[in-house]
């Protein structure tokens, strides 16, 4: 097994705000200009300060365009000489959006870079509706093109930190603009760490591997707790399910549980991932190309941890229960057969109709345990059937939501952080709950292609949200308010916040700033 640093995250950009009048001058001057190849307003006031004549000059002769992403870099004749300046195309400046202020980050930075500048000042303009939306969404994009994975690459690196930035804008507030960029470092913290533990190859992210980087996590932040449940208090417990899931592996099973307290005055909210550190789909085993990338299949445990990362690195005023369901689905003697009928923690039966539908095992059970632990609101991230795929590629995740008001805000804050996020019928999809019965259980795990199994995977899942524990406390009956996200498109080979497409099995950390605008919006005290 190579060995690496689990935590090795890329350094972000260091930024800090600077006077437009009378800025601190860098190794390289960054402006923007409209699709008429005339520089914008702050662009045109650092340009005069830095007596840089020939921009308009240039502009014209280069074959500048000015369109979104449109670039050029030269030396230009300052007062102090020969100075690097880059130019950026935004095209009708009127009509930018956040993602296209979010690609045009992502482009400066790895045009910085390339060119291996130590010291940047940006032009930052105000595109949006206000300085600070506008300095969210480029530095989201900009701090987000600074992942790299590149730990398991021989020969020389590059180990240059990102440039340093100096932002001057007319509209910019020193301490509103510090607030903003805490945020967006935070969320990019997290998404990067997320992004690192699914890149991870299987011989290195091992369910060992997972739980200690939990607990890790733990020690990182003195607001975070951590419990870890072994195989034999989940035998213990009743956590059959997630069990089954694991008997064909010599890897331990653990379920993990976190909870970070940023305030104890604000609601608890339960995150839940799936959390497969490689999935051969047991004995119905997968083929071919459908198991080459399933070292993927515990980006739903990731991105929870990413969550909590950057909760506690901004020391958001939230209550949060984290909850990783960390097994391996193998094939071996004592893996589980289709067939075979288990109990789960809520004393439910389940008939194995398909060891490959691993996922909504090892959630039902954990779901069914956060709900007897007095969850009221849920959120479960997993990467779980190709169906949600087939349905909306890989710019949408599936969302299936048992509350209107709950749906409506996810929807809300994924369009303000520019991810994809699709509702998908949950509680209008009751016409299907016949398809989950067994002949012999109470529930099959895959119901043989009779209904949508992103649909199916999702009622399946509810069930568990839904149901008390047969023998439990009759007070815990109100089902929680859930949302099942289906991040199978989304996690892996999708657009990234800068703008960039990722390669196939390169993990985008989708789902973090998502879920940060959610909670910071609705349950922060």
């Amino acid at each position: 097994m190579t060995k690496t640093d689990l935590f090795a995250t890329a350094p972000l950009h260091k930024v800090r705000v600077t006077s437009l009048k009378n800025p601190i001058m860098g190794d390289i001057t960054v402006l923007f200009a409209d699709k008429n190849g005339e520089l914008l307003t702050d662009s045109a006031v650092l340009a005069a300060q830095l007596e840089a004549a020939d921009i308009a000059e240039y502009l014209k002769v280069s074959g500048f365009k000015g369109s979104v992403g449109d670039v050029i870099q030269y030396a230009a004749r300052t007062k102090d000489g020969l100075k690097a300046i880059m130019v950026v195309g935004v095209g009708n400046a009127k009509k930018l959006a956040a993602s296209d202020l979010r690609s045009l980050g992502g482009t400066v930075s790895r045009k910085l870079g390339a060119g291996k500048f130590k010291f940047a000042l940006v032009a930052m303009e105000t595109f949006t509706t206000n300085a600070e939306d506008s300095v969210r969404a480029f530095m989201t994009g900009m701090q987000t093109a600074t992942y790299t994975f590149t730990d398991l690459k021989t020969g020389k690196k590059d180990t240059a930190r990102p440039a340093e930035l100096r932002l001057a804008g007319n509209a910019l507030n020193r301490r509103k603009v510090a607030s903003v960029l805490t945020e967006v470092d935070a969320a990019v913290t997290g998404a990067h760490m997320t992004r690192r533990f699914v890149d991870l190859p299987p011989d290195i992210m091992t369910t060992e591997a997972l739980k200690s980087a939990a607990e890790k996590l733990a020690k990182l932040h003195k607001n975070v707790k951590v419990t870890v449940y072994t195989r034999k208090q989940l035998a213990d417990m009743g956590l059959n399910l997630l069990l089954a899931v694991a008997q064909g592996s010599d890897q331990e099973p653990y379920l993990v549980q976190l909870t970070y307290t940023g305030n104890k005055k604000a609601p608890q909210v339960d995150l839940v991932g799936k959390g497969l550190v490689y999935d051969t789909g047991g004995l119905n085993i997968k083929t071919g190309d459908y198991m080459a990338g399933m070292k993927t299949d515990m980006a739903g445990a990731a991105t929870v941890l990413g969550i909590v990362h950057a909760a506690a690195t901004m020391d958001a005023p939230l209550n949060l229960r984290a909850t990783l369901c960390i097994v391996e689905n193998a094939v071996g003697p004592k893996a589980v057969k289709p067939d075979e009928v288990r109990t789960a923690y809520n004393g439910t039966t389940v008939e194995i109709t398909d060891t490959d539908a691993e996922g909504r095992l090892v959630l039902y059970d954990a779901l069914a345990l956060v709900k007897d632990q007095g969850a009221e609101t849920i959120l479960d991230f997993a990467t779980l059937t190709g169906s949600i795929v087939a349905a909306l590629g890989n710019a949408f995740a599936g969302m299936f939501c048992n509350d209107g008001s709950m749906a409506h805000d996810l929807l809300g804050s994924a369009k303000e952080a520019g991810e994809g996020l699709w509702a998908m019928p949950l509680l209008e999809a009751t016409d299907y709950e016949d398809a989950l019965k067994s002949n012999i259980a109470d529930l099959r795990n895959w119901q043989q292609r009779d209904i949508p199994d992103s649909i199916g995977a999702a009622l399946f899942l509810h069930h568990a949200v839904k149901t008390r524990k047969k023998g439990g406390p009759r007070g815990r009956l109100k089902t929680p308010k859930y949302a099942h996200l289906d991040i199978a498109g989304t996690a892996d080979g999708a657009k990234e916040a800068s703008g960039s497409k990722t390669s196939k099995h390169c993990a985008t950390g989708y789902g973090i700033r998502t879920v940060l605008a959610y909670l910071l919006k609705n349950h922060a005290a």
